[in-house]
């Protein structure tokens, strides 16, 4: 009798496993996909214990493939022939964002050729670069560092986060004042050090609501006075959420860009020192495992 062929099963984040998926299932499940809410990742698998997967979302992925020889097994990245394979870039997804090398940044169309060809049971597509990182299984680390969903940031009264805590009906908020520099740091920095009071709001699971950012003055006009109007306007805003509670929180990644910098949350791991961090920018506090809610300045 001849061999049977194995059943493939699709699995998308937050959806029923899908039992032998067609090309356009898969498809439409690829343009479902968005860092916004979800789903944020894909896996294909019923190839033995062979699968491929991807994550990310609204255009934008990364994509591996492991394969299994005897008891052993290779894990492979996809990236772009031809591109910069060094440095560092990030992937969004679901609750998280993905460091990456440059070139394993990939569109839906290329995530869904790597797709397709394990679901037709053909080996990986030749026209990709695929980086071999199996020697990062099994120990403490992956290749794709995958930062926690959201983190716990501690209360430190009096000092840098002093003004974070809870208001409304469980929403959360966190308030500093804080300044940006252009980098690499100009002669003449304070003239562009400037000076914010700014609020980050979160819902009641840590999901970013709004980012209020007010400009107080620059170094060259005065540090200490800038500090000061950035602090009194803080307060307005922490006093315009109306009754708060302060105290640890717990938030989720995000970034926006004011005045030419980023703002927020972000995946700063390094996949070539094999760890992951999170800083808050432009505040430059940094968050390591295990992700306790402390953090390094």
């Amino acid at each position: 009798m001849p061999k049977s062929k194995p059943t493939v099963t699709l699995q998308v984040e937050g959806e029923a496993i899908v039992t032998a998926p067609t090309p356009e299932l898969v498809k439409a499940a690829l343009a479902r996909m968005t860092p916004d809410g979800g789903p944020g990742f894909i896996i294909l698998e019923g190839r033995g214990d062979d699968y491929a997967q991807a994550a990310g979302g609204d255009g934008l992925f990364t994509a591996e493939w492991r394969e299994y020889e005897g008891t052993g097994f290779r894990h492979w990245k996809a990236g772009q022939r031809g591109n910069a394979a060094k440095g560092k870039a990030v992937v969004p997804t679901h609750g998280a964002q993905l460091t990456v090398q440059p070139n394993e940044r990939l569109s839906g169309g290329e995530v869904e050729t790597i797709l397709r060809a394990y679901l037709a049971g053909k080996g990986r597509p030749a026209q990709f670069q695929w980086r071999d990182i199996s020697d990062l299984f099994g120990s403490a680390e992956d290749a794709v560092l995958a930062v926690p969903k959201s983190i716990t940031i501690a209360r430190e009264e009096g000092y840098h986060t002093d003004c974070i805590g809870t208001y409304g009906s469980g929403n959360q908020f966190m308030g500093f004042v804080t300044s940006t520099m252009p980098k690499p740091r100009p002669r003449d920095w304070q003239k562009h050090q400037r000076w914010y009071a700014v609020l980050h709001t979160f819902d009641k699971k840590g999901k970013h609501l709004h980012t209020e950012a007010w400009f107080a003055g620059t170094s060259a006009s005065g540090e200490r006075a800038a500090v000061a109007k950035a602090q009194a306007q803080l307060d307005q805003m922490i006093a315009a959420l109306g009754k708060v509670k302060y105290g640890n929180v717990k938030v989720g990644l995000f970034q926006v860009r004011i005045d030419g910098h980023t703002f927020g949350l972000v995946d700063a791991s390094e996949p070539e020192e094999g760890y992951a961090s999170i800083h808050l920018l432009p505040n430059e506090l940094a968050f390591f495992e295990p992700w306790d809610g402390t953090y390094a300045t």
